[in-house]
């Protein structure tokens, strides 16, 4: 159907009608899969046979696959619009694949080339991870694709000799490309401008002909351009200190006083710290390159080197919320790890060192400097951390959690070995991270099916993630989803509708059953000594009649179970759920929608209840830029609400493309997946980790303030309670803390170092 392109003259006649740039052209494209899918232009097929340019090895081994070109659309119900979960293109539509590795030999003229390959979208198995290794005589590259979605790109030096070129293609469980150009070395800007990067971005953003359909915003806070000096110009950079906290938007002029600026930090014992800083260029960079000498303190001691970790900050094409659509700007978002990085002019490079500060490290100050290499320029940056003697108490009564989906439930279903293990390298690290950053509790799902009368449930599958929870200190209540959904439409034969909206009352048999259900659970779970289960069977029902008559009726069926608690996702503060607040024990809202004191009333009046916050606005529901609002939420603010429990929906989202936030149904967010597994943060976790350590200071002030008071120090005990109070009714109180009326970045340092000077200096009362 297609015809394969012979020789480098018919690929110049392909390319004369992209412009006189790239007319003459040697470079070669080629479209992998079947050879009757659709072609790319200017493209010429390449199948599992090979043709007169490419041989394969063997390509006995070599499966072709192809999806078809037409939009998979699905329906958001919600907002009424259709939209697909990827978009495919000629390119990425189809794609050669295998679990053997192989050798490409391409018929080229000798010299040197750029290699890029294109390589997604496979469709098929969710647990399938697809690694893609291609290695040249010059240089080679990597990518892993997690399972059904997601473009990843290749770029890798090649030389050609009298007999070709060859191309080793490699992989751990199942290799896959999409497309692959072969392009010489001196024409390789024009062909990447030209070519390579309209086709990257068709692939891996949205078709030009869709994103003309959006609009695009520029929300960069505003700065005027700075008085540039001298060795600043003739540097072709300037680098500058911003708090972590505050974000550095792409194209943003520093201020003037942020070229001065100390990059330092404070930390206690066992807490982990940010120093970061930023490179605006005044011209174009092609490498800029990291490397951080030992910190040292005034003795000569060493902080270890694998203590601190080196990211950068990737700009992302954000929507302003995850079920937006049609308007798009670039956002600070996600820490990447280094990786040398080449850098625009009018451009700005945020690097991020975070650095752990183990148990036992000895007090000081440690110096030493980040050292960067820009196109050969060395330029060193002086940092600086104080050590603290102070080891931190956390106040083990209140809940940082998330919602949360298991990677465990993938181990036991991954196709192949390396799977398998590739999602237990990711469980793990998730619970890590997570522990690292400060929470302790997640949530948990019961599923299952009725069988001969009963409800099978997945108690063994449960087992496994309370069990590895536990190892990593996940002891809080257990948030506990369960299928009453599922029952629902077994009584009425239709569902029940995105929160409630399609409710119609089951008869009294529903509820007696949704009873027996709970019974058997609760059963099974004290049996299994599981931790207290919290349960949930509807996520945020309305405020309408039928859905309060509904919630009314499920809560009080379940309380009909001795000893069990309820949860809900849903505000006290409004009226209609009046009739709820008999058969609630945890009520779980969006914002602080209530009093401290209306919390601390009611607590006290019924022992069990609880109040709970999902503060989506600081998740989900936003660009990843409200980073100082998201550490007060965690902190001061949640310190000074009287809420027990933040718990946001989610750690990690993925709809589509996990590196595209613009395709499919709604955004993704929060924390992205590395290649290996491992868990790569936005910015905005690094402040919920921030704010957790906020409090740790408050409640180690806390205790020891009380330790002074048994003892009779009364004084002591004052002067400390007196900063504590200062620093209260210094705070803003807001339902929601994004933006506006918050305290000033350094603010929030001033105060940790109130609350630090002065444990340090009652932990000195009662020293030995």
């Amino acid at each position: 159907m297609f015809q394969v392109l012979k020789s480098a003259s018919a690929v110049i006649l392909a390319f004369a009608s992209i412009g006189t740039a790239v007319a003459q052209s040697t470079a070669y494209f080629f479209d992998l899969g079947p050879a009757d899918s659709p072609l790319a232009e200017a493209f010429t097929v390449l199948d599992a046979k090979g043709n007169d340019i490419a041989k394969w090895q063997d390509g006995s081994n070599i499966s072709e696959k192809a999806h078809p070109l037409e939009r998979e659309w699905s329906t958001n119900v919600s907002s009424g619009k259709g939209t697909p979960p990827v978009y495919r293109t000629a390119l990425n539509c189809d794609f050669l694949s295998s679990a053997a590795s192989t050798q490409l030999t391409l018929a080229v003229p000798p010299g040197k080339y750029r290699i890029w390959a294109l390589l997604g979208h496979p469709g098929g198995d969710a647990r399938q991870i697809w690694t893609t290794e291609i290695s040249s005589n010059s240089g080679s590259d990597s990518a892993a694709v997690i399972g059904s979605l997601g473009m990843r790109q290749l770029l890798l030096p090649a030389t050609a000799d009298a007999q070709g070129l060859r191309l080793s293609i490699n992989t751990k469980s199942k290799w896959l490309l999409n497309a692959l150009a072969v392009v010489p070395e001196s024409e390789w800007a024009q062909v990447q401008e030209k070519i390579i990067a309209p086709h990257w971005q068709d692939a891996s953003m949205l078709p030009r002909e869709v994103l003309e359909k959006w609009t695009r915003l520029d929300k960069t806070p505003k700065f005027p351009e700075p008085a540039w000096s001298e060795q600043q110009l003739q540097n072709g950079f300037a680098v500058y200190h911003r708090h972590w906290a505050e974000p550095v938007w792409p194209t943003q002029f520093p201020r003037p006083q942020e070229f001065t600026a100390p990059v330092r930090a404070f930390a206690a014992q066992n807490e982990y710290e940010p120093l970061t800083f930023s490179i605006y260029a005044l011209k174009d960079f092609a490498k800029i390159d990291l490397a951080i000498s030992p910190l040292r303190n005034e003795q000569g001691q060493t902080l270890p080197a694998n203590d601190i970790d080196l990211r950068y900050v990737r700009y992302m094409f954000v929507r302003p919320n995850y079920s937006l659509f049609n308007t798009y700007y670039e956002a600070p978002d996600v820490l990447m790890p280094w990786r040398p990085q080449s850098l625009s002019k009018g451009r700005n490079l945020r690097l991020w060192l975070t650095v752990k500060v183990a148990v036992g490290t000895p007090e000081g100050f440690y110096r030493g400097e980040a050292v960067l290499t820009l196109d050969n320029q060395e330029y060193k940056v002086p940092l600086c951390l104080r050590v603290l003697p102070i080891v931190l108490q956390k106040d083990q009564e209140l809940v940082f959690g998330q919602y949360y989906r298991h990677p465990v439930t993938s181990v036991l279903a991954a196709p192949d070995d390396y799977s398998r293990e590739w999602w237990r390298r990711k469980t793990y690290a998730e619970l890590e991270h997570l522990r690292a950053s400060g929470m302790n509790a997640l949530t948990a799902g019961l599923w299952g099916n009725k069988k001969d009368g009963l409800w099978r449930q997945n108690f063994d599958t449960l087992q496994v993630i309370i069990d590895l929870q536990r190892e990593y200190g996940f002891n809080k209540p257990q948030i506990c989803s369960f299928n009453v959904g599922g029952l629902y439409r077994q009584y009425m034969k239709s569902g029940m509708g995105s929160h409630l909206r399609l409710i119609k009352m089951p008869p009294p048999e529903f509820f007696a059953e949704i009873t027996e259900m709970v019974r058997d659970i609760e059963t099974e779970a004290r049996n299994r000594q599981w931790p207290e289960l919290l349960y949930y069977p509807v996520d945020e029902p309305s405020t309408s009649k039928d859905s309060i008559e509904f919630m009314t009726a499920v809560m009080k069926a379940i309380k009909e179970v001795p000893g069990v608690r309820t949860y809900v996702t849903a505000d006290p503060a409004h009226e209609g759920y009046a009739p709820l607040k008999p058969y609630v024990d945890v009520w779980c809202c969006q914002p602080f929608s209530i009093s401290r004191e209306q919390i601390q009333q009611e607590m006290a009046a019924r022992p069990g209840l609880e109040f709970w916050c999902y503060p989506n606005h600081n998740s989900g529901e936003n660009d990843h830029t409200p980073v100082n609002g998201t550490r007060m939420t965690y902190g001061f603010g949640f310190w000074r609400s009287g809420f027990r429990c933040l718990v946001p929906w989610i750690y990690q989202s993925t709809a589509g493309d996990p590196w595209n936030y613009l395709d499919s149904s709604s955004s993704d967010f929060d924390v992205r997946t590395d290649d290996d597994g491992t868990p790569i943060p936005v910015t905005i976790w690094e402040a919920y980790r921030e704010g957790i350590d906020d409090g740790r200071y408050i409640n180690t002030l806390e205790k020891l303030i009380r330790r002074c008071q048994a003892n009779g120090l009364n004084a002591e005990a004052a002067a400390a309670q007196a900063d504590l109070d200062l620093i209260e009714n210094s705070i803003y109180v807001q339902p929601k803390y994004k933006f506006d009326n918050l305290w000033h970045p350094e603010t929030f340092d001033v105060y940790r170092w109130m609350l630090a000077s002065r444990i340090m200096q009652l932990q000195k009362i009662f020293q030995p």
